[in-house]
Protein backbone atom coordinates (compact mmCIF):
# COMPACT_ATOMS: atom_id res chain seq x y z
CA UNK A 1 0.00 0.00 0.00
CA UNK A 2 1.12 3.38 -0.29
CA UNK A 3 0.85 6.53 1.15
CA UNK A 4 -2.90 7.13 0.39
CA UNK A 5 -3.94 3.74 0.65
CA UNK A 6 -3.60 2.51 -2.43
CA UNK A 7 -2.67 -1.29 -3.40
CA UNK A 8 0.64 -0.92 -5.31
CA UNK A 9 1.65 -4.22 -7.90
CA UNK A 10 4.76 -4.93 -9.23
CA UNK A 11 5.96 -7.88 -11.61
CA UNK A 12 9.45 -8.38 -9.64
CA UNK A 13 10.12 -8.42 -6.22
CA UNK A 14 14.01 -8.44 -4.89
CA UNK A 15 14.66 -9.03 -0.84
CA UNK A 16 18.50 -8.02 -0.59
CA UNK A 17 19.42 -9.04 2.87
CA UNK A 18 22.66 -6.42 3.74
CA UNK A 19 24.73 -6.18 6.54
CA UNK A 20 23.51 -2.90 8.07
CA UNK A 21 25.49 -0.83 10.73
CA UNK A 22 25.20 2.25 12.62
CA UNK A 23 26.94 5.70 11.86
CA UNK A 24 26.82 6.23 15.84
CA UNK A 25 26.16 10.17 15.32
CA UNK A 26 23.13 12.06 17.00
CA UNK A 27 20.77 11.99 14.25
CA UNK A 28 20.50 7.97 14.61
CA UNK A 29 21.58 6.93 11.20
CA UNK A 30 22.87 3.57 9.77
CA UNK A 31 24.34 2.43 7.02
CA UNK A 32 24.04 -0.38 4.27
CA UNK A 33 27.17 -2.60 2.78
CA UNK A 34 26.21 -3.29 -0.62
CA UNK A 35 29.10 -5.03 -1.73
CA UNK A 36 27.55 -8.26 -1.86
CA UNK A 37 24.83 -10.76 -0.62
CA UNK A 38 22.23 -12.54 -0.83
CA UNK A 39 18.25 -12.37 -1.61
CA UNK A 40 14.91 -13.62 -3.40
CA UNK A 41 14.10 -12.79 -6.51
CA UNK A 42 10.15 -13.18 -6.79
CA UNK A 43 8.00 -13.59 -10.01
CA UNK A 44 5.07 -14.70 -12.05
CA UNK A 45 4.02 -16.34 -8.41
CA UNK A 46 7.04 -18.31 -7.27
CA UNK A 47 10.74 -17.39 -5.77
CA UNK A 48 14.25 -18.16 -6.27
CA UNK A 49 16.97 -17.43 -3.85
CA UNK A 50 19.73 -15.18 -5.43
CA UNK A 51 22.84 -13.33 -5.01
CA UNK A 52 23.51 -9.97 -5.96
CA UNK A 53 26.80 -7.83 -6.03
CA UNK A 54 27.54 -4.12 -6.71
CA UNK A 55 31.07 -3.23 -5.48
CA UNK A 56 32.19 0.21 -5.06
CA UNK A 57 29.65 3.14 -4.93
CA UNK A 58 29.94 3.95 -8.75
CA UNK A 59 29.52 0.19 -9.66
CA UNK A 60 26.06 -0.92 -11.10
CA UNK A 61 23.85 -3.74 -9.00
CA UNK A 62 23.78 -7.20 -10.41
CA UNK A 63 21.85 -10.58 -10.06
CA UNK A 64 22.25 -13.88 -10.32
CA UNK A 65 21.02 -17.11 -9.37
CA UNK A 66 22.51 -19.92 -7.37
CA UNK A 67 24.53 -20.77 -10.76
CA UNK A 68 26.01 -17.42 -10.86
CA UNK A 69 24.10 -17.19 -13.96
CA UNK A 70 22.73 -13.60 -14.04
CA UNK A 71 19.43 -12.82 -13.88
CA UNK A 72 16.72 -11.02 -16.22
CA UNK A 73 13.92 -9.38 -14.63
CA UNK A 74 10.38 -9.68 -16.40
CA UNK A 75 9.32 -6.07 -18.44
CA UNK A 76 7.12 -4.41 -15.48
CA UNK A 77 7.56 -2.74 -12.14
CA UNK A 78 10.16 -3.65 -9.68
CA UNK A 79 10.22 -3.36 -6.12
CA UNK A 80 13.63 -4.19 -4.73
CA UNK A 81 13.74 -4.05 -0.90
CA UNK A 82 16.85 -4.31 1.35
CA UNK A 83 16.69 -6.30 4.69
CA UNK A 84 18.70 -6.48 7.49
CA UNK A 85 20.92 -9.22 7.35
CA UNK A 86 19.92 -10.66 10.55
CA UNK A 87 16.30 -10.21 9.65
CA UNK A 88 16.52 -12.66 6.75
CA UNK A 89 15.32 -16.09 8.96
CA UNK A 90 12.23 -13.91 9.61
CA UNK A 91 11.24 -13.80 5.65
CA UNK A 92 7.72 -15.64 5.22
CA UNK A 93 6.97 -16.23 1.18
CA UNK A 94 3.27 -17.22 0.96
CA UNK A 95 1.91 -18.56 -2.19
CA UNK A 96 -1.53 -18.80 -2.86
CA UNK A 97 -3.22 -22.43 -3.49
Amino acid sequence: MDDNGTQQNFENIVIMYVPVSSLNDDAGRITFDLFRGTGLYISNGSYQKIKWQKGDYEMMLHFYDRKDNPIYFNQGRTYIALVPTENESLTVISQRQ
